[in-house]
């Protein structure tokens, strides 16, 4: 008895195996057939005209194209994912993608913003760098040249036409990587508001410095119109070291040695120390 009881459960286990990858077949197959009605639905769905991006606009440049911008992003929105899903579709549409193509594009772009704008157009607002100086080169060259625009952060963002060289202030001095200047930065952006904050304070002495070089020795070479040059050896306590100026120039011993001479060099280089020169000595 025992023994038919157990041949029978042996036979119906065999049954229920045999008929199982049927099953599994079965619900794979109609999973399967699920997401193939979902996808082209889904498909369908995102080529379907109310849902496409017909309008491309950019506002917000300066110097920038608007038209070159425009013609960058709708190459972005050209297919489809996957060859199934437009890639022009309102909900769908590749923003990231765009963004992070218009950024490598173009190093003048700040910040942006990507967004439907009504129910078919895509606005892209840009806010582009404004140029707070230039950048020169390692050392100062003269008439050999070559600038780029610089934000007030120390980021070095195009390169300037040749006419901007005695509109802003010049910034020599080495860069991090020996690649392109675009896209890098120079000094941190305190080290700008202290050189900022130290050539207003030349100015009311009457110095009006046009550049600063950093040489090797991460000395600050002011350089002014006139030729003659204030050196530092730091930037941090630009007020102090104004002071130290003003009183050196109040001084007896200046103003007897200057007489009619031209200024050379004021050297604050040194520790309880200033050092000068004239064109005469």
């Amino acid at each position: 008895m025992h023994s038919w009881l157990h041949k029978r459960r042996v036979r119906k286990n065999r049954v229920r195996l045999q008929h199982a990858p049927q099953k599994i077949l079965f619900w794979v197959g109609g999973i399967g057939a699920l997401f193939i009605v979902c996808g082209g639905v889904g498909a369908w769905f995102s080529h379907i005209e109310l849902l496409r991006i017909t309008t491309v606009s950019v506002r917000g440049t300066d110097v920038l194209s608007k038209e070159i911008l425009e013609e960058n992003v709708r190459e972005a929105l050209v297919g489809n994912y996957i060859g199934l899903f437009a890639r022009t579709n309102t909900l769908l549409y590749p923003k990231n993608e765009i963004k992070a193509s218009l950024y490598e594009a173009f190093p003048r772009i700040k910040d942006m913003d990507v967004a439907r704008e009504g129910k078919n157009a895509l606005l892209i607002s840009i806010l582009e760098y404004e140029p707070y100086g230039l950048w020169c080169g390692v050392s100062p060259l003269g008439d050999e040249e070559t600038c780029y625009f610089i934000d007030r952060n120390g980021y070095i963002f195009a390169q300037s036409p040749e006419y901007s060289g005695s509109i802003f202030f010049k910034y020599y001095g080495a860069l991090p990587l020996k690649t392109s200047p675009v896209r890098q930065s120079f000094l941190a952006p305190e080290i700008f508001t202290s050189i900022e904050t130290f050539v207003r304070g030349l100015s009311e002495f009457g110095f009006e410095a046009s550049a600063v070089f950093v040489d090797e020795n991460d000395d600050y070479i002011f350089l002014l119109h006139d030729g003659s040059e204030v050196r530092l050896s730091y930037v941090t306590n630009v007020l102090s070291m104004l002071r130290n100026i003003s009183a050196l120039l109040d001084s007896k011993e200046y103003i007897r040695d200057k007489g009619e001479q031209n200024l050379l060099y004021i050297d604050m280089r040194f520790p309880q120390k200033i050092l000068y020169k004239f064109d005469g000595e």
